[in-house]
């Protein structure tokens, strides 16, 4: 299951336009949530609605109107879309599989739009609704992929609560969060809102596994780039270049302008230079280690006041 996701990227290159591919390309498994969202929504609307259209989004109503005013909804569609094509489990059989784009799976997740597996169980089950008068289908009624229900601990659900494989219509996706205008951007950055991982992939965090991160770019000298899609002998890094932690790169730990989550932070916390942390100065030009904001690098330069 760990190298999935390079075949089900790697067929959605193989299938994409040029603009679809820009976009998919963007999306980095390695990285958190809010990175990759943060990744997208550097294009374009055109860019974004043709990578939406080739997963089979309708970006477009009635007089051509466009249906996501808001990019960054849009961003999160791609981004799910493009998940549910990665190997999951069946929560009926238990087996695992994995859907394509091409597939018409029977069940459509309402939280993160991962088609069902297809096997026996799930058709059955698909059948039975079918049965009931749509008039006395209970309003509500939903169908949740396995990683779903893990995730938000609704495992001990009765699994008979399903919809149809249609999902939710594309005007009620593009409406939901649409208080910001298209194309606006937040003035905070990135880290500033409270992030919320992918509502089906339940990642490890990266600071638990340091081994999944490039040592190159630990020391900023990663031939492939800060992102690692820099291709070098066409191929990119093989190792995880996850966003730095922009709080605790210039602030440390320091309450008030620093990250004081430790484990729990979302974001990558690099290894601070020693005599950055106690003395606020560093004259080891090939010192590999970030260093905090005001670091004297140089003797003839004068001490700064650090943050308080």
């Amino acid at each position: 299951m760990a190298d999935s996701h390079k075949v089900a990227i790697g067929d959605l290159l193989n299938r994409a336009d040029p603009l679809s591919k820009k976009v998919v390309s963007a999306y980095n498994y390695d990285a958190t949530y809010n990175g990759n969202l943060q990744n997208l929504k550097k294009f374009d609307a055109n860019h974004l609605e043709a990578a939406a259209t080739f997963l089979g989004f309708t970006v477009r109503g009635a007089a051509n109107k466009k249906l996501y005013k808001n990019l960054t909804v849009l961003c999160d569609r791609i981004i799910l879309k493009i998940e549910a094509l990665f190997e999951t489990q069946c929560n009926d059989c238990g087996d695992n599989y994995t859907n394509k784009l091409t597939d018409k799976p029977l069940l459509t997740c309402q939280l993160c739009l991962q088609g069902s597996h297809n096997c026996p169980k799930v058709q059955e089950r698909f059948e039975a609704l079918n049965e009931v008068p749509e008039t006395l289908r209970l309003i509500g009624m939903v169908w949740l992929c396995s990683g779903c229900l893990k995730k938000n601990n609704l495992s001990l659900l009765p699994v008979s609560a399903t919809t149809p494989a249609e999902p939710p219509a594309e005007e009620e996706l593009a409406a939901e969060d649409e208080e910001e205008e298209e194309g606006e951007e937040d003035d905070d950055p990135p880290q500033a809102e409270e992030e919320r991982g992918s509502p089906r992939r339940n990642r490890q965090n990266l600071q638990n596994n340091p081994t999944q991160i490039c040592s190159a770019y630990k020391a900023r000298n990663c031939p492939h780039g800060l992102t690692g899609k820099k291709l070098i002998n066409g191929k990119p890094c093989e190792k995880s270049h996850p966003p730095r932690c922009f709080r605790f790169s210039k602030h440390g730990d320091n309450k008030r302008l620093g990250c004081v989550k430790g484990q729990n932070c979302k974001y990558y916390h690099p290894r601070i230079c020693r005599d950055s942390l106690t003395k606020r100065e560093c004259f080891n030009r090939d010192c590999k280690f970030d260093h905090l904001k005001f670091t004297r690098r140089n003797k003839e330069e004068a001490p700064r006041e650090s943050a308080p």
